[in-house]
């Protein structure tokens, strides 16, 4: 199984404290999404802030796409995120 990791400070967004998503990461992460079956995040944030961060993130897509942001999650138990 091909496997991407991707760093989340300084890759993905700009740092934990802004967390501003670095320019044209949606239309990567979806390009990823289809050459990897699997994506995992490689951070030195801990992860109740890791968590945070993600959802940010996934909310920021559902309203890209139109979809409501309850459709998707990420929290203990619930890692997968099938909307991205």
């Amino acid at each position: 199984m091909k496997v991407i990791a991707l760093d989340l400070e300084g890759t993905l967004i700009s740092n934990a404290v802004s967390q501003i998503a670095r320019p044209g990461l949606f239309d990567f992460l979806e390009e990823c999404r289809k050459l990897f079956p699997r994506i995992v995040i490689f951070t030195s944030v801990n992860e109740e802030r890791f968590r945070s961060i993600a959802n940010l993130l996934i909310t920021k897509v559902m309203l890209r796409i139109g979809l409501p942001k309850s459709s998707t999650s990420i929290g203990p138990g619930k890692q997968k995120i099938s909307s991205l």
